[in-house]
């Protein structure tokens, strides 16, 4: 029996589908109630010589706070710009953070009738211009990190349409994945931001998952490895680690030892799960912020796991 190029061209593409259903299966495959692993669970720095006591000073208080997804259109929703200007220029400013976190779809990078993806310039000066405007990097410290909208059609990191690296405030020192720490008096977070971006970026709709390459990933250990010197560490990235592949030992074990991993990218799913979180095997957990896109609020855009005290 002769097979046509169309049927074989087809079941490939059905083997091949069903292979990454079946990995993103079983990477999804937790369950929150199991018990955590003692056997990796490693006590955060700061308990070993004793728990800090909290009383009416704000001695050992850190705030922090996360936005996500802010998908700022040339096309669409022209308020989710005025009111991350409205956010930078006065939440910011109540709540003074040591620390905000942008967790990635900074743009929207669609066309005008959603179908087609790639970047616009104008989107991205419009982030960039807001952030000036608002003078928030003398307000506080600014980590932003690439979602999987910020790659569309980014054929290297090197590419003229990689304007992340021109118009973001980490992007100019970070290719990809980078470390930040904060320190004051005696209380030390390190900050890992985790750039699964796939390279080079694709279109829509082959941008759903990210993936950890070799190279990165023994970034990632160093980063890890450094972070025993702080009190606490924080990971931060666009995906869930649901939607990340990575080799061993795998992206969640690699966090293991971390108090959080605070991601975007599922936006709830449509409404179906506003309360996106879990602790991992490892005993850490992984809070998934909704979006700016569609939640926004404002006067404030944080939920109550994205502000960090101890």
């Amino acid at each position: 029996m002769r097979v046509g190029l169309g049927t074989l061209v087809w079941t490939l593409l059905v083997l091949g589908g069903a292979s990454l259903v079946g990995q993103v299966v079983r990477v999804l495959s937790i369950d929150v109630a199991d018990p955590p692993d003692k056997s990796h669970i490693t006590k955060n720095r700061h308990t070993e010589s004793g728990y800090v006591s909290l009383d009416a000073s704000s001695d050992h208080l850190i705030w922090f706070m996360q936005i996500s997804d802010l998908h700022l259109s040339v096309f669409q929703d022209a308020t989710r710009a005025t009111q991350f200007q409205e956010f930078c220029l006065t939440t910011v400013d109540a709540i003074r953070p040591a620390v905000v976190l942008a967790s990635g779809d900074l743009t929207d990078a669609k066309t005008a009738d959603r179908l087609g993806s790639r970047q616009f310039i104008e989107e991205w000066a419009t982030y960039r211009d807001i952030l000036r405007s608002a003078a928030v990097l003398n307000k506080t410290v600014w980590l932003d990190i690439r979602g999987n909208h910020d790659n569309f059609n980014v054929a290297s990191l090197s590419s003229e349409e990689n304007y992340y690296q021109r118009y973001s405030v980490q992007g100019k020192h970070h290719q990809r994945s980078y470390m930040y720490n904060y320190t004051r008096g005696s209380d030390s977070v390190a900050f890992i931001g985790v750039d699964a971006c796939l390279l080079p970026g694709p279109r829509r709709p082959f941008n759903f998952i990210g993936m950890v390459t070799a190279s990165e990933m023994k970034m990632l250990e160093q980063f890890e490895m450094a972070s025993m010197h702080y009190n606490y560490t924080i990971w931060f990235g666009h995906y869930p680690t649901s939607c990340i592949l990575s080799p061993d030992p795998g992206i969640r074990r690699l966090m293991g030892r971390g108090l959080v991993y605070l991601c975007g990218h599922l936006h709830t799913l449509g409404g179906l799960v506003p309360n996106m979180y879990t602790r991992q095997h490892t005993g850490s957990l992984e809070l998934e912020l909704g979006d700016w896109k569609d939640e926004k609020f404002s006067c404030s855009c944080t939920r109550p796991w994205n502000v960090f005290f101890h």
